[in-house]
Parts: structure tokens; sequence; C-alpha cells
């Protein structure tokens, strides 16, 4: 650390050595530009993320013309974004980046880079839940209530927690550790060290909450695309059949799934891709500011997911949103979980 060119980091706390890496001790801190940039996105992330998942909650949860089941999955969804908004971003995250510092000290660069993990895996897990149930009711005709019941669907919310739990666990019983990356002003799992625990840590991350869940949403999409396109006639043409009217509604509905998971995928993609090209060995290619941003861009999933699952819906644009000065929305069934709802609806 003797030729370390970032020794004012030091200076506030010691503790700090213990989870800088040796890369970044290469570059000198950067420009006042790049930290003012970093705080206005951190702000705008964290307040409207905050601020959108907050109204989203609130139509899921206290209208009763939401509250079906299957619905409890994006009120799961809802749950986790803004977990991420809250843990990721003010104060944690926008503190530092205004300090141009980081300030919590070790155990709080664990508990931002546990936070982070678990809250952005639970997303994602979720999404992989919403497109394998929308893979049943479109392709296998899963129409049967009684399988998808309240306790059903808080089973699979448990497993999706602990599922997206069990990864950023593992530093705190010694299995690879939280470091700080990009401006050093925020943490995450160090996927530079090339010792076995750090690796074991970075690939189990890599497959258990990001490829596992990607793999079950690219099975269920690329399942109900073969399926629209052996039944294209038939979907072509309206039917005045309540089960052909139901299947296009689910059809649509899986359309705008997945289109939430691309931009999710969009927004996830630079940091998961800067993490793999590490954990392959090529960490001469990074730098503070390959790191910081894609960071900070895939918390813009937080945003997403609530404007496309929950604002887009028709059925919340025509009882709740009308209300609202503030959000005038076209009437539009372009998206809708009825599809969805119905087809558990019916016996």
């Amino acid at each position: 650390m003797a030729n370390c060119t970032i020794d004012w980091l030091f200076e506030a706390d010691p503790q700090l050595r213990e989870i800088i890496l040796p890369i970044w001790c290469t570059y000198a801190q950067p420009g006042p530009a790049y930290f003012y940039f970093s705080s206005i996105l951190t702000i705008f992330i964290g307040f409207v993320g905050v601020g959108i998942n907050s109204f989203a909650l609130y139509i899921l949860t206290f209208k009763k013309s939401m509250q079906q089941p299957f619905n409890w999955f994006t009120i799961n969804l809802a749950i986790s974004d803004l977990g991420l908004a809250l843990t990721t971003c003010v104060p944690l995250k926008l503190v530092p980046s205004i300090m141009k510092r980081w300030i919590w000290g070790k155990q709080g660069c664990m508990l931002y880079g546990f936070s982070g993990g678990l809250f952005g895996f639970a997303s994602f897990c979720t999404l992989a839940v919403i497109a394998f149930g929308r893979y049943h009711a479109v392709v296998k005709k899963f129409n049967d209530p009684r399988r998808l019941t309240g306790r059903n669907v808080l089973l699979i919310i448990l497993f999706v927690w602990q599922w997206s739990a069990l990864w950023p666990l593992l530093p705190f019983f010694g299995i690879g550790r939280y470091v700080l990356e990009g401006f050093l002003t925020a943490c995450t799992f160090d996927y530079v060290s090339a010792d076995t625990s750090s690796l074991i840590f970075g690939i189990s991350l890599y497959i258990g909450g990001f490829l596992c869940p990607l793999a079950v949403i690219v099975y269920a999409y690329a399942g109900i695309i073969c399926f629209v396109r052996k039944t294209e006639r038939q979907l072509s043409i309206y039917s005045t059949v309540r089960v052909s009217g139901t299947k296009r509604l689910q059809v649509k509905a899986s359309k705008w799934s997945a289109l939430l998971t691309i931009l999710y995928l969009f927004a996830w993609g630079p940091y998961a891709l800067v993490c793999g090209i590490s954990l392959l060995g090529y960490q001469k290619h990074l730098t503070p500011y390959v790191t910081e941003f894609p960071g900070l861009f895939a918390k813009l999933a937080s945003i997403y997911n609530p404007l496309i699952y929950v604002f887009r819906q028709s059925r919340i644009r025509a009882k709740n949103v009308q209300g609202c000065r503030f959000c005038r929305c076209t009437k539009s069934n372009i998206f809708s979980t009825e599809g969805m709802d119905s087809a558990h609806q019916q016996t």
C-alpha cells in the first residue's frame, strides 16, 4: 500500500485498508465532476425509486381489486426494489459520494454489499417466478385455482428470499468478502482477487443469483414464443370464447413481462459483464470508471419494475390512477394481469 495514490481515504479510517484492493491504489482520486454526477444520479434513483415503489405498494396492498394471489409476486417485486433503493442509494451511497470517501467503515461495507445482493437477487428471482407463472398459464393451461393458493404463493415468495439471501450471506461465514469498488464510495463482492475463497464467492453469486434466474426466464419466454408461433392463426382472431380471450390477455401480459426482463438485463448487464470479465482473469481492464457507473446504472431497475409491472396495468389505470392529478394515463389493455388472474379463477 506504500505506492497508494489515494491515501486521502486512510486518514479517516485505518480499517479501510482491509476493504480496499491494491488495484484501486494505482489510480488517482477522480475529479469533482465525477462525484457530482454520481451524487445526482444516486439522488434521482434513490428518491424516485423509493417514491414510485412506495406508491406501487400502496396500490397493490390496499386496493381489493389487486389482491389476487398472483399479484403478491408483484408486491414482492416492489418490496425488493424499494429495499434496493433504500439501502444502496440514500444515504449509504449518497453521503460518501458527496464527501468523496467511504465513511461507514468495514461493517457498513458488509451491510451495503449484503443489502445490494439480497434485494437485487430477490428482484431478479421474482421476475423468474413471474415468467414461469406466465409460461404455465399460456403454454400449460395452468388454470386450476386450487394450485395457486395464497399459501402456495407465500411459500414461493419465502423460497425466493431464502435463495436470494443464501449467496450474499457467504462472507459472514468466511467465504469471500465485501470490498470498496469504483470511486471507493460503494461496496460489492470481491470479484478481483484470485484466491480460492473469493473465486468461490464470486462464482456462487454469478451462478446462483444471476444465471439460474436468467435460465428460468429464458426457458419460460422461449416456451411462450414457440407456443405463440404454433398457434398464430388462433391468436390473430379475437374469439368470443372466454378461454380464448383469457389466453390473449395472458400472451399480452407475457410480452410486457418479457420487456421488463430485457430492461432488467439492460440495467444489470453491464455490471454483470464487468464482474464476469474480472472473474475470468482480465482484471487489468478494470478502472474506477468502468466499475462505478455500471453499478449505479444497475439500480435503475428499481424504477423500471413498478413502471411496467404496476402502472402499465389497465386495471390500475382505470380504477386507481385516474384520480391522481399527476398521473394521467391512457386506457389500454396492452398489459394486464387480468389474463393471469382470470386464468386462476376459472374452474
